[in-house]
């Protein structure tokens, strides 16, 4: 089963209008989520640890919140009425996030990570319950108000943004349904390059932390040349922006039109010729056609062969073989089941 980002569904795609302020040094958040949901009895959310409802609305109406969950799971629940066929929730929240560790291995950033934050980087992934789920694939606008010298950096295209004093304001705007939202926050030196694909328009950005600021340009040449070489074996690139944003993090991780590595990952010299293809092409393979996690991962193999083998039939039939025969070898060390 495969859903495509630029799908356009039967019944009306959720929207999400979230703003949210981000004090990194603190550790605190404070929001305002303003989703649309169909017509039922009752709507049902969850949020971080951590994070509590402040007050409710339902079309314009306060309502009473239900908390029905626990600490290690909080769960909130109000009450539809029964008149409309679909209703405008107005949720506002607060809380403390937890406090992100930049000394966690690759081991830990491959299991499910809470929303954390600190001034070296502050990370809230999808599914992690720093915001309400409108549904299974929604489109949004966030709003992200942060301290004058932290950067943030979402999925979507960037709109309006501005410094004022102390304060930092940024907005993504995600109009192709996908599946959740990450957002990233730095003291990122931010750098932009705007090209053309195949006569469409993408803006390219990194976002690297201070020692990182002179590999930016190599970034960005590498990741037009990626762009360019699967928009024309594939078709067009689904989003108009593509970002490479460096974490505190060993991470490794592609996200609809951009791409989060570790900072010490993006050092290594030839991160450029093999990682980051791999990532970029992600963008058409499980970022822009969507996988059904129940039929298998599908997109990580196939990105895997038109990245990883593909740059080794480039160096030569020798090094394609090298990596055939290494998949073969790893796959008859499995044991049966």
């Amino acid at each position: 089963m495969l859903a495509c980002a630029s799908m356009t569904s039967q019944a009306s795609v959720p929207e999400l209008d979230l703003s949210v302020t981000i004090n990194s040094g603190a550790n605190d958040l404070s929001a305002e989520a303003i989703l649309i949901v169909e017509a039922g009895k009752k709507y049902v959310f969850g949020l971080a640890p951590g994070l509590d409802v402040d007050t409710a609305e339902v079309d314009a109406v306060e309502v009473p919140v239900r908390k029905i969950g626990n600490a290690a799971q909080p769960r909130f629940e109000l009450k539809l009425p029964k008149q409309f066929s679909a209703h405008q929730l107005r949720i506002r929240y607060h809380g403390h996030l937890l406090k992100l560790d930049p000394a966690s291995d690759h081991r830990d950033t491959l299991a499910s990570l809470p929303p954390m934050a600190s001034v070296e980087g502050s990370f809230l992934p999808t599914g992690s319950g720093w915001y309400p789920e409108p549904g299974k694939f929604f489109t949004y606008r966030l709003t992200i108000q942060t301290s004058a010298e932290q950067i943030a950096v979402a999925p979507g295209t960037p709109g309006h943004e501005a410094l004022t004093g102390d304060t930092r304001k940024a907005v993504f705007v995600m109009d192709h349904p996908i599946e959740g939202i990450d957002l990233m926050i730095g003291p990122y030196v931010l750098k932009e390059r705007v090209v053309s694909i195949n006569t469409a328009t993408v803006t390219l950005r990194t976002y690297f932390h201070p020692d990182l600021a002179d590999l930016a340009e190599g970034y960005l040449d590498a990741a037009t040349t990626y762009l360019t070489r699967y928009s024309n074996q594939i078709g067009a690139y689904p989003y108009s922006h593509f970002s490479i944003v460096s974490s505190p993090l060993p991470t490794g991780l592609g996200i609809s039109s951009l791409t989060y590595l570790g900072r010490e990952v993006l050092k290594l010299p030839f991160i450029k010729t093999t990682s980051l293809g791999h990532e970029v092409l992600h963008n058409w393979w499980g970022n822009g056609v969507f996988v059904d996690p129940g039929q298998g991962n599908w997109s990580e193999g196939l990105t895997t062969f038109m990245a990883d083998y593909t740059f080794k039939e480039d160096e030569g039939p020798e090094a394609a073989k090298a990596m055939r025969y290494g998949w073969l070898r790893d796959r008859q060390a499995l044991p049966r089941g």
